[in-house]
């Protein structure tokens, strides 16, 4: 909804809280790009993927905002 703001927020504290799924940072990923932050985007897929994101398993939906991701990211 353009409030990558508060989807900051709130994936930040949901990462820094036990042990998160793969799939969290994947979104901490796309709201960080939105926020034009390169750097912090391409961190988090970084744990995302090494936290064991496994692609191929996820919904449809967001296996296509994965690619773009990562298209976006390999600019």
């Amino acid at each position: 909804m353009g409030r990558s703001d508060l989807a900051l927020k709130d994936l930040e504290a949901a990462t820094a809280v036990g042990r998160p799924i793969p799939e969290m940072y994947l979104h901490l990923a796309q709201a960080r790009l939105i926020a034009k932050d390169r750097t912090g985007a391409d961190a988090a897929l970084r744990k995302a993927q090494d936290s064991g994101l496994d692609a191929g398993s996820l919904h449809p939906l967001e296996r296509k905002a994965y690619d773009r991701l990562l298209a976006e990211l390999t600019r």
